[in-house]
């Protein structure tokens, strides 16, 4: 997917931050981990321009069909990406503010926390 940034009538308040932070451009780092990232930060940005068309369609009392349509297909867009990067272990967790999505966590391998578990275990032993 295309960095949205680059594009005429980008509008940088509907794209979510990376982990709390801006987001790098894909010019700055060749990580194909950072490029995943930041296919998921533009299907995001994608979902958010789409909500607010619905919003203004819904403002204005127009017919919402075709606002809706494309909300799904960025949706399906992004369950596409979810699935493509699930092989890497890559999972992002949007966060909603005010109805847009301002940030994404994302999990991936070696960033979990080591999950610690204790088994107990109780015999019974008659003696012979």
């Amino acid at each position: 997917m295309t960095d949205p940034r680059t594009f005429p009538g980008f509008r940088p308040e509907l794209y979510p931050r990376l982990e709390g932070a801006p987001a790098p451009t894909a010019a700055q780092d060749t990580n194909p981990a950072l490029a995943r990232k930041l296919a998921v930060l533009a299907a995001y940005y994608q979902i958010n321009l789409c909500y607010q068309r619905l919003l203004a369609a819904r403002k204005a009392g127009t017919d919402e069909r075709s606002a809706l349509q494309e909300l799904e297909k960025a949706l399906l867009a992004r369950d596409r990406l979810d699935d493509e990067f699930a092989v890497y272990g890559l999972v992002s967790s949007p966060e909603v503010v005010n109805g847009i999505i301002a940030n994404v966590k994302f999990t991936a391998p070696g960033k979990t926390e080591p999950r610690f578990s204790a088994i107990s275990m109780c015999f019974a032993v008659t003696p012979p």
